[in-house]
């Protein structure tokens, strides 16, 4: 899809500012997680998730902008 649109952008006269780099985000915060002491034994932290968000981003020079485009329940 990505050459798709990059071979016909380019027919319009338009070239890539930089390369395009896909990615999934599987999860995100915007301070950190609270203060949780790390377990002796080293094991990462658990949680538990009830649901998850399908969402869209739109970055702009006011920082990212988030839309959630649909709600799923895990269980």
């Amino acid at each position: 899809l990505t050459e798709k649109i990059r071979s016909a952008m380019g027919n319009l006269g338009f070239l890539p500012d930089k390369p395009f780099a896909a990615h999934l985000t599987l999860g995100r915060y915007k301070n950190g997680p609270p203060a949780i002491p790390k377990p002796i034994t080293g094991e990462p932290h658990q949680f538990m998730a009830d649901r998850f968000f399908l969402m869209q981003s739109h970055l702009g020079a006011e920082g990212p902008k988030y839309k959630i485009l649909e709600t799923f329940p895990t269980a």
